[in-house]
């Protein structure tokens, strides 16, 4: 086997082995003593703490609610209602946004593959994103909507690249979900911005 694949086939594994790993760090780190810091107890303690509904936008949490400003996001935070649900606590709220990240480190690879056929270039981009403290900081704060707005979008790529399979498109339940699903997908990610409609008036 020539020296030349024997390094790339190395080097493929190597930074495959990087981008799990760093995945998987960022959750374990997510998942470590977690707890409420001052911005987000601000929402959370008269609210979920209390087993209360969380407003995002509303009497119990007016941050944030100046749509003038063109800060407006109607869906911020709202998937840990759901999370409530079962038990309000820290450790769960931060669980969500360890698998949340997880799936979008298997999405954003997935993606990257229709785009190079370079595995180590896949993997190596995968890192440059992971390690960008914009995006692994969004995930470690619970009210901050850009990790969702960069899911869900992530979400509506590979629903596009999804449906495009011919095998796929034949079957007639997968033609009627398809634009349905793209439409939640990328609806949820418009309405998790904080500047967009008002902030583009303004």
């Amino acid at each position: 086997m020539p020296v030349r694949v024997i390094v790339s086939a190395v080097r493929e594994r190597l930074l495959k082995s990087v981008f799990i790993s760093l995945a998987l760090l960022y959750a374990l780190l997510l998942l470590a003593e977690p707890a409420l810091g001052p911005s987000d107890e601000f929402a959370f303690v008269p609210t979920l703490q209390s087993s209360k509904y969380f407003p995002m936008y509303g009497e119990d949490f007016p941050y944030y609610n100046s749509a003038e400003l063109g800060r407006f996001g109607p869906l911020g935070g709202q998937e840990y209602n759901l999370v409530a649900l079962f038990t309000p606590t820290p450790l769960r709220y931060f669980t969500f946004n360890a698998v949340e990240l997880l799936l979008f480190a298997a999405i954003l690879a997935w993606i990257l593959r229709q785009f190079s056929e370079d595995k180590a270039l896949i993997y190596l981009a995968g890192i440059l994103v992971l390690l960008v403290p914009g995006f692994s900081l969004c995930f470690f704060k619970l009210l901050c909507t850009e990790k969702n707005v960069l899911f869900f979008y992530r979400c509506h790529l590979r629903l596009i690249w999804f449906f495009k399979d011919t095998s796929i498109r034949s079957i007639s339940y997968w033609r009627l979900s398809a634009p349905i699903l793209r439409f939640i997908t990328r609806s949820r990610s418009l309405l998790q911005l904080e500047s967009w409609p008002p902030a583009i008036c303004c």
